[in-house]
């Protein structure tokens, strides 16, 4: 109701506001009326979120559609499913009852961190820093803290919080959001309250107060729509020039996304679409207004656009329209620095040789209108020039780098455009794109109207409608010749330059169950994820994964049989990589199935398709699971990420012309009781925020051990050994859909590396072995763990981390200097036992010519003879863990080396018979094997 009034008063005012008459040949006026912008921004910010899904989108269709009718345009609606992350209703309630109204926070990765009745003490924890928690009990608490707190909220996890409360802060900025999510499924509930509520839950937590949370939270199937408004052309109609914007917003917190910056486009786009229904007696060609739905869900209303205007022949390709290009809108006011961009970040990253080859003639175009727009608005240029976008007057030069192949272009985030779908089908595309604009306040709960730039706009919207104006009086700006040489494709094959390509596929997410006869079984509701994990053309500043930016997924659900078809993944024709489709599940809240990287399943079926072409079907298998966190996934002398990535959140060599592994090598392995593998498993690494999650099947015992670097250093060891078990009992898991968390996990990485390098290193001791260096480690790493662990007894966290730093490093040493010790003991003893053989050989001869049976009978007696000799002498045989194993190896290598020399006789001898039969004897040939039988016969 009260959306409908504020945009009824809003369309009044606009009705009798000044109409600024349009200069020969435009369509739509340069100066743009921006009050009238302004006014549809207000009306669009003003809902709670218009994140596809949620009430507030819904209203701001009905509006987009009012408008349009009001226009005398005729919108339909272009309907799709897409997956959304659905708060229902999030809520706190206090030790006296008093219920404050909160915000789930977005997903890790598809983890929603429910909860139902969580019950526990809240703990104000400020920003969260080691400084501001000493003091505090922290373990089985709910923590408050406020939002602008950086990523201070993980240590809390790894200290035992059972939940996260962030309260509003001021100046809340979208790197600080980003902070709050993470790249691996972490199950753990995050709330968010706003100012007028803060201030309470800020005292609670001081006072320690009881609270109990609800987190609503599910992903939902929701029904979608993109708003298409068709104005027809007079002179050839069935030419389609393709205008559009996305409608929706998303934020950290999905239920509360105002999405103000977000609402310019869709704003400026409708101010377009009455300005040239106002003029449509002027149009030569038809105009398409596209607002699209669906952006944060991997451009979901884009993909399905395509699709189905497209590729399904009902809707009149090639026979009642021909799209020449589509321009989409993505303008923000934090710049001014304005380009037209082909391409884009999601996971196409399609920026090939072949792919910009389509834009010769707009380019040429654009260079026109550039040196046209410097000396006509010659204010307004210098505000949109850049150095990717610019007029030289002296060399007459005008730069238009976007169009280069490659990313030549220094984008200020890797920005994802609903142009992306329309250009990997071989349809020219392009965004009219604030380049050089971080939006500071997209993606957050205080993307509010008052926080706009419109005089960084103003320009903007002026060179935009110029464009607009050029490309819609003249369609051969944009292509001379036949409208087919651009017609969308299923799949075009360019080995020199790239091709294009839109494929269709099915998938299917399957778990193991050796008890039906096909050995696996559909998940119905599975969730698949899809992001892209390699290049082509791996180029220093290309967008070559999308694994690391989480808006760069698609997200999508299965049916009640498992099975899903996703639309717009691109072939690898189109040389932009392969992608990796992975299955998860989520039930009331919890992650209950993860990805098999079992021998069942990656050793089954990859998650990356060998050959992914259109029309293929995807099989993905996942299982049942519980999960432990592993935090702190480094080394102590080395306490920073194990990846770097640029601002496109690509992998790259932070030092030029250098080339290592990034991010570094990290082998983490997860066993069962005892070392034992499991046949299901899953290990996911969140390099950034150093942690990583094991997933196990439920209630099981699980041990992990976390190797890195190439020299595969174990940093990390997870085993919960004890003094009667030195092989550890593991740490048991919980019901499927529960996160396992050991308190000050860091310690206990330290303890069992110290516990087992003290007791290899009294057994070597007990050998009469000692090593100095080795014994002053030993103290050092024992004094150091003893004092963390006193002051973390006492709550003194940020001194026991200086200490248990300090322990960890020396425990680190102090293992692979004992492993070491016990690798060089061991090699000996091989050694040994491998001159055993021939020595009891030769003593045999001196002792005399037995023959037969005798003969091996005292071949064994000096054998056994001498290896007890050398196991009473030689420390090596006493250290090790199992001589029998070890001599067992032995015994078993030194059978396999003779029958290994007989195939190579027997190759040799073949040879030599091929060489005679084709070239002839040509020198004498002896048997070498049977001269030395007859030597060791003779003695």
């Amino acid at each position: 109701m009260c959306i409908t009034l504020i945009a009824l008063l809003l369309t009044l005012s606009i009705a009798v506001s000044f109409q600024q008459p349009l200069s020969s040949g435009e369509l739509i006026p340069i100066n743009v009326n921006v009050e009238e912008i302004q006014s549809y921004v207000k009306v669009l910010s003003g809902v709670q979120s218009r994140m596809t899904g949620y009430p507030g989108y819904y209203e701001s269709i009905d509006y987009i559609l009012q408008e349009l009718k009001k226009a005398g345009l005729n919108p339909e609606l272009h309907t799709f499913y897409t997956v959304v992350p659905y708060d229902g209703g999030s809520s706190i309630k206090l030790q006296n009852d008093y219920v404050v109204k909160a915000y789930a926070l977005y997903p890790n990765v598809v983890a929603l961190g429910g909860a139902k009745n969580l019950k526990g003490k809240l703990l104000y924890a400020s920003t969260g820093d080691l400084s501001e928690l000493d003091g505090k009990e922290i373990e089985g608490r709910i923590a408050v803290l406020e939002f602008n707190s950086q990523d201070n909220w993980l240590n809390l996890i790894q200290l035992g919080a059972k939940a996260v409360i962030f309260v509003e802060s001021p100046g809340i900025a979208r790197e600080e959001a980003l902070k709050k999510i993470t790249l691996a499924p972490l199950d753990f509930p995050r709330l968010y309250v706003c100012r007028e509520d803060a201030s309470r839950i800020r005292e609670a937590a001081k006072k320690g107060l009881e609270a109990e949370i609800n987190i609503n939270y599910t992903w939902r199937r929701v029904k979608a729509y993109n708003v298409i408004a068709k104005i027809e052309g007079d002179i050839e109609p069935e030419k389609v020039i393709i205008l559009s914007a996305h409608l929706d917003s998303a934020s950290i917190t999905p239920a509360l996304s105002p999405g103000a910056e977000e609402a310019v486009n869709p704003a400026f786009l409708l101010y377009i679409a009455k300005q040239l229904a106002q003029h449509r007696s002027k149009l030569k060609y038809s105009v398409w207004i596209v607002f699209f739905s669906g952006h944060w869900q991997g451009l979901s209303g884009a993909r399905w656009f395509v699709e189905d205007y497209f590729f399904n022949e009902s809707y009149g390709l090639g026979t009642t329209f021909y799209p020449y290009i589509t321009l989409n809108l993505e303008l923000s006011s934090g710049s001014s620095k304005l380009i037209l961009n082909p391409g884009g970040a999601f996971f196409y990253g399609h920026r090939t040789v072949g792919a910009m080859n389509i834009y010769k003639y707009l380019e040429d175009s654009v260079k026109k209108w550039i040196v046209e727009f410097y000396r006509r608005y010659p204010k307004y240029y210098q505000a949109i020039a850049s150095d990717a976008f610019n007029y030289n007057p002296v060399a007459n030069i005008a730069t238009t780098t976007s169009f280069r192949s490659g990313v030549s272009v220094d984008y200020a985030l890797p920005f994802i455009l609903d142009s992306e779908p329309f250009a990997l089908a071989k349809s020219p595309a392009a965004s009219f794109l604030t380049f050089k604009d971080i939006r500071l306040k997209v993606f957050t709960p205080q993307d509010r109207i008052e926080n706009i730039n419109w005089d960084n706009l103003k320009p903007q919207f002026a060179f935009t409608a110029y464009v607009l104006n050029k490309v819609l009086s003249d369609i051969t700006t944009v292509l001379k010749g036949s409208g087919e040489t651009i017609k969308p494709t299923r799949l075009e094959v360019d080995p020199a330059n790239g091709g294009f390509g839109y494929a269709d596929v099915r998938v299917e997410v399957l778990e193991y169950d050796p008890t039906v006869p096909t050995l696996y079984k559909p998940v119905p509701n599975a969730l698949v994820v899809v992001y892209k994990i390699n290049w082509y053309y791996n180029t220093m500043t290309s967008f070559a994964v999308t694994k690391y930016n989480p808006f760069a997924y698609i997200i999508d659900q299965t049916d009640e049989n498992g099975q899903l078809k996703i639309v717009g993944l691109a072939p690898q024709e189109a040389f932009i990589g392969n992608v990796e489709i992975l299955g998860y599940k989520v039930e009331d809240g919890h992650l209950t199935y993860v990805p098999n990287m079992g021998p069942n399943g990656f050793g089954k079926f990859s998650p990356a398709p060998p050959y992914l072409k259109p029309g293929i079907t995807v099989k993905t298998v996942a299982f049942k699971a519980a999960g432990i966190f592993v935090p702190h996934i480094m080394l102590p002398d080395q306490p920073y990420p194990l990846i770097t990535l640029n601002i496109y959140n690509k992998p790259v060599f932070p030092i030029p012309y250098t080339h290592y592994a990034n991010p570094m090598p990290t082998s983490i392995e997860a066993f069962q009781e005892n070392l034992v593998r499991p046949q299901s498993f899953a290990k996911i690494e969140d390099y950034q925020g150093k942690f990583a999650l094991v997933f196990a099947p439920p209630e099981q015992s699980i041990q992990v051990i976390v190797s890195i670097t190439g020299l595969q250093r174990e940093a990390v060891m997870l085993l919960n050994i004890t003094d009667a078990s030195m092989m550890g009992h593991g740490y048991k898991l919980g019901p499927a859909g529960t996160l396992k968390i050991v308190p000050n996990a860091l310690i206990e990485y330290t303890r069992e590396l110290f516990t087992i390098s003290k007791e290899r290193y009294q057994r070597a001791v007990k050998q009469g072995i000692r090593d100095f260096n080795l014994e002053e480690l030993l103290k050092t790493a024992e004094t150091n763990l003893k004092k963390a662990e006193q002051l973390y007894a006492e709550r003194k966290y940020s001194e026991a981390y200086i200490y248990i730093f300090k322990a960890w490093s020396s425990s680190i040493q102090l293992y692979e200097r004992v492993r070491g010790m016990y690798v060089d003991f061991t090699n000996a003893a091989v050694v040994i036992m491998l001159i055993i053989a021939p020595f009891a050989v030769i003593f045999e001869k001196f002792l005399g010519r037995e023959n037969g049976y005798k003969r091996i009978i005292v071949l064994i007696v000096i054998a056994a003879f001498a290896f007890s000799i050398f196991a009473i002498l030689h420390p090596g045989f006493t250290i090790v863990y199992s001589v029998s194993a070890l001599a067992l190896g032995v015994i078993l290598m030194v059978l396999v080396m003779p029958t290994l020399f007989f195939l190579y006789l027997n190759f040799n001898r073949s040879l030599g018979q091929l060489r005679r039969k084709h070239v002839g004897t040509h020198f004498l040939e002896r048997e070498v094997f049977d001269m030395f039988i007859a030597a060791m016969s003779i003695g």
